[in-house]
């Protein structure tokens, strides 16, 4: 296996381990959007009386600006760095700033074909992913179009599925972070961050990172996406441990972009699985801190499997749409056997 940054992604196929389309993009679907994030967009966006730039492009487009002419980053650079597509990498993220229990880790999922997603190759229950996929124009093109239903399904929301979710936007300052927004939106929606963090070197006992930032937006009532962002952006402890993930070389096989300033063309979300308070059913819901909310993919039905339900997504909502593309990958966060 050759794990690549959020430039390359690792190579498989539905029909086997050698390859693999990939896909980017998002159809129509059926997309729901947190109520009051994308109410706020959606008025933000009135008010300027205009088409406002897709987050994930602005954000490029801004770290291509910060360099100089001959291509150094800006002296007081502060962006993080990106994340090595790679469960381990993921799972030591997860350990140092979440205390992810050792009985749990990240996974690859070597393909999409029935007998590649099998409990054998990947163990169940499946308590969330993250998918690393291609930025091109026709996933901008994509994404634009579902802002507009994202915004237009605010006003018909359904809070018994959204109200609960930790939603975090990727503001400017994260650089390349989307890998660790993902690892982060993950870890904050399945409790699996730790209020009881214990440091090996230190035998008082703290909350882990991760814990702590989302008590300090909780007792700060954050409930705006860009207020959460610019909190976490801000948590010098988190960003100290993202940045010593990007660069450990005892888990990471591929060199780190000396800056997180560094333009790519790829970019990470996750999926994570959501009862309906109304209903009893799961949902397949997305997180991604450069889009305006939540979209929900649908519930999986009555004893369905959580992954089948984000591969089904994946392959509607991406592969569908760039079905000759291989640089993408998908990771699962299952019990360590």
């Amino acid at each position: 296996r050759k794990a690549k940054w959020q430039s390359g992604g690792r190579r498989a196929h539905p029909g086997g381990i050698a390859k693999r389309p990939a896909g980017e993009g998002r159809g129509p679907g059926r997309v729901t959007g947190n109520s009051r994030d994308a109410r706020a967009a959606m008025q933000a966006s009135n008010d300027d009386d205009e088409e406002e730039e897709d987050r994930l492009l602005s954000i490029h487009n801004h770290l291509a600006d910060d360099h100089s002419e001959d291509g150094a980053p800006p002296a007081n650079n502060t962006t993080w760095l990106p994340l090595e597509s790679s469960p381990d990498v993921f799972n030591l993220y997860g350990r140092q700033t979440a205390a992810l229990p050792l009985g749990w880790e990240f996974v690859d999922v070597l393909g999409f074909d029935e007998d590649l997603l099998s409990p054998e190759l990947v163990p169940r229950p499946v308590v969330g992913c993250i998918f690393l996929f291609p930025t091109s124009e026709r996933i901008y093109g994509d994404r634009a179009s579902q802002k507009k239903e994202l915004m237009a399904s605010a006003r018909n929301d359904d809070d018994a599925v959204m109200s609960g979710i930790f939603h975090i936007e990727q503001v400017k300052g994260f650089g390349n972070a989307c890998g660790t927004i993902a690892a982060t939106h993950l870890l904050l929606n399945t409790g699996l961050a730790s209020p009881d963090f214990l440091d090996p070197f230190d035998d008082s006992g703290t909350a882990s990172p991760l814990h702590a930032y989302r008590r300090r937006a909780d007792s700060m009532s954050l409930s705006d996406r860009s207020q959460r962002g610019r909190l976490l952006v801000e948590t010098r402890e988190v960003h100290a441990l993202s940045d010593d993930t990007a660069q450990n070389l005892l888990y990471c096989q591929t060199r780190c972009p000396e800056t997180g300033h560094t333009r790519l063309g790829h970019h990470y979300c996750s999926f994570v699985p959501v009862k309906n308070g109304k209903t009893g059913r799961i949902h397949v819901i997305e997180l991604d801190g450069t889009k305006i909310s939540p979209v929900d993919h649908g519930p999986i039905g009555v004893g369905g499997d959580f992954l089948l339900g984000v591969v089904r997504a994946i392959k509607k909502d991406w592969v569908s749409h760039e079905p000759d593309r291989i640089d993408f990958s998908l990771m699962a966060l299952v019990p360590k056997l």
